[in-house]
């Protein structure tokens, strides 16, 4: 590993939003020293926590959660400025009538729940029941619940599929009560890993800041054989990648920071996360 011979783990989210960013390392159209792994945010976190990947994309509530572990990989996030499309709260009821009403969570993501907590708390000024079913992955216990958070590609799905008669954006709510860019997700890097790539963490990054390049300039490309999922239309799905962004700039981190310290205000977390870049970057 220390010479990026291709052992390098590579933690890749298994959602469509992250394939801006993967689409060229798959494809071998970008060189690169990674082995790539599919998992959804919660397993990745999981995996990279524990040092059986060297970089991944993490939910950033793990990041806030475990930041002595991680650094981050400047450039590079998957958030939104407003809608992001692919995590929605969906209903059978107005938000305001939630109040005591049981949301079903999903188990594939630790900060869309923690983001919808404090929506409820502090935006919306409801509280409902919380309930986790950890077998509840398919679309058929939806129907069992009045109002399920659902996130990537299963909210894309239920978004179509008009189970419920209300959905709620969260990306656009945060934005509606802060004013700010939502960070869901980061790429990091494990530390202990990192000491062991004898300085050769630049090959790395200059890969993935290539790829992500790459597929920012071919979103119709990526568009068109995502669509082939069947999880949506060619057109839908490159709207849905140009809402995305893909960055991480001073505002994002704003953001991200505005979200660690409400997080903070209502003990969901400890204490506030600093934040660190891999250097050299």
């Amino acid at each position: 590993m220390g010479e990026l011979d291709g052992s390098l783990r590579l933690g890749k989210i298994g959602f469509l939003n992250v394939l801006p960013v993967y689409y060229a390392l798959e494809k071998g159209l970008i060189e690169h020293p990674f082995e790539i792994y599919e998992g959804s945010p919660s397993e990745l976190n999981r995996m990279i926590a524990k040092g059986d990947l060297g970089i991944s994309a993490i939910s950033s509530l793990e990041y806030g959660c475990n930041y002595r572990k991680y650094l981050l990989i400047p450039g590079l996030s998957i958030s939104s400025v407003g809608k992001v499309k692919s995590v929605v709260l969906f209903s059978d009821h107005p938000v305001e009538k939630l109040d005591q009403q049981g949301i079903l969570l999903t188990n594939k993501s630790y900060t869309s729940v923690h983001l919808l907590k404090l929506l409820f708390s502090k935006f919306w000024e409801v509280n409902p029941c919380y309930i986790r079913d950890e077998s509840s992955s398919g679309f058929h216990f939806y129907k069992n619940y009045p109002a399920v958070l659902a996130i990537g590609d299963d909210a894309l799905k239920l978004a179509r599929g008009g189970k419920f008669r209300y959905q709620y954006d969260l990306g656009e709510a945060w934005h509606r009560w802060t004013g700010k860019p939502f960070v869901f997700a980061v790429w990091v890097i494990n530390k202990r890993i990192m000491a062991s790539l004898n300085g050769h963490m630049q090959v790395a990054y200059d890969a993935l800041m290539a790829a992500k390049k790459f597929g920012m300039e071919h979103l119709t490309d990526i568009a068109l054989e995502a669509s082939s999922e069947n999880i949506l239309p060619y057109t839908e799905c490159l709207e849905y990648f140009k809402q995305l962004r893909y960055d991480l700039t001073d505002e994002y981190l704003e953001g991200l920071e505005l979200f660690f310290s409400y997080l903070v205000e209502t003990r969901l977390l400890p204490e506030k996360p600093l934040i660190h870049f891999f250097p050299g970057s």
